[in-house]
């Protein structure tokens, strides 16, 4: 196990998640535990782990999480709130040891897993009338997690559950926390996707998503800030530094670790690029696991 301090930046929010498992080496096949500082958006630290240490994945996840938690410690850095993905395992560590720390959820993991369930109800028997839905089911999830900065784990549920009725086309008499929709009155093309029908199949199945026991647990936490796109930023970098195609040994692991990280943090806040305009200069990308979606970089 290798650690290092990558940046001398902080402030009061860490944001935490295991790298793929699939960072392998010939040798060693070590996997990485990254901290991120919000807002400064610097790596400020890194776990570098043997997976011939421990035998499962998960396992690998909670020693990197316990050594950067230890590193924060020895160096008189409080961690205010911690945003992760929701492994199970990671949720029961963190909160039998850090009760002082607000547990977060990535938006967009809980918005990922989600829509994997959407597509594959659309596959099913006359379920698909869903597919349409899809992409405003995810909006409704971010803005659900956006709209709520102070974390009331009640309204959060409720604004989320509400969804349910809007794909009926009903837009009151949600809940006593939430009881109506905050949207004016849809017209023309807001209106293009076919409303539900209650009692049909797709609908009750869409119920058995929204109601879910993981998705009941997993709303009220829902980070309204700090996400984790700057790590998978991060990883991007990594990629080029340390490719999952090619093994390492731990030691040549570690050091293009060292150069990943201090090429993120010397590049991440970069000034905007601009034309000669003066406007704001974006490029867009159709990558293919976005199924016809852009991405402006």
């Amino acid at each position: 196990m290798a650690r290092t301090l990558v940046a001398d930046h902080y402030q009061n929010t860490s944001v935490s998640e295991p790298a793929e498992d699939n960072q392998n080496t010939s040798v060693s096949e070590p996997a990485e535990d990254i901290h991120i500082d919000q807002p400064n958006n610097h790596a400020m630290d890194f776990e570098e782990i043997l997976k011939a240490m421990k035998s499962k994945t998960a396992a690998i996840w909670e020693t990197g999480l316990q050594r950067s938690v230890e590193f924060c410690k020895h160096h008189n850095i409080k961690t205010k709130t911690l945003v992760t993905d929701r492994h199970v395992q990671i949720k029961k560590w963190v909160r039998e040891n850090m009760e002082d720390t607000t547990h977060a959820f990535d938006v967009w993991h809980v918005a990922k897993g989600m829509k994997k369930k959407l597509f594959a109800l659309s596959k099913e028997k006359d379920c698909s009338d869903v597919s349409p839905w899809t992409k405003s089911m995810v909006n409704h999830l971010y803005w659900t997690a956006a709209s709520s900065p102070n974390l009331n784990e009640d309204l959060v549920l409720a604004k989320w559950q509400s969804i349910s009725n809007r794909i009926l086309n009903v837009h009151d008499g949600h809940s006593t926390l939430f009881p109506s929709c905050q949207h004016d009155e849809l017209e023309g093309r807001e209106r293009h996707k076919r409303w539900l029908k209650p009692g049909s199949k797709v609908y009750e199945k869409l119920q058995d998503i929204i109601n879910s026991k993981q998705m009941t647990k997993d709303i009220p936490m829902l980070s309204s800030g700090q996400q984790t796109s700057e790590l998978e930023g991060f990883h991007s970098v990594d990629n080029h530094f340390a490719s999952k195609m090619i093994g390492f040994s731990f030691h040549g692991m570690l050091s293009r670790q060292w150069l990943a990280a201090m090429h993120f943090n010397e590049n991440s806040n970069r000034d905007h690029a601009y034309t000669q305009d003066g406007k704001a200069r974006y490029r867009i990308v159709y990558a293919k696991y976005k199924k016809g979606e852009h991405t402006n970089m």
